[in-house]
């Protein structure tokens, strides 16, 4: 832990230093935003805290997936598959018999 925070105020000194060098003795507030979340996304990725966040979004997406296929059977059937299926299959062959006709 002690190497971990002493690597990110080494961090935040060395980019306080050269953003003050580039803006003439100028800091923007962005700047303190964006060591903040710079450090906020480390220990998040580093802690028990980001394998919870994975783990709950791995199940909303499997809910979701599971509700869109849910939805997308209630508006197209099975048995509409199997018409068009067959549609495409009768076109197929009457596509191939008017080659045949043509051909001789």
């Amino acid at each position: 832990i002690f190497t971990e925070i002493s690597l990110c105020l080494l961090q935040i000194y060395i980019s306080y230093l050269f953003i003050y060098k580039i803006q003439d003795g100028y800091i923007p507030i962005y700047f303190l935003g964006f060591i903040l979340t710079g450090v906020l996304i480390y220990f998040l990725y580093h802690s028990r805290l980001y394998r919870v966040i994975n783990y709950i979004f791995e199940k909303v997406m499997n809910f979701l997936k599971k509700v869109i296929k849910e939805i997308i059977e209630f508006l197209y059937p099975k048995y509409l598959k199997e018409i068009k299926s067959t549609l495409i299959k009768r076109r197929k062959l009457k596509k191939i018999k008017d080659i045949e006709i043509w051909e001789g």
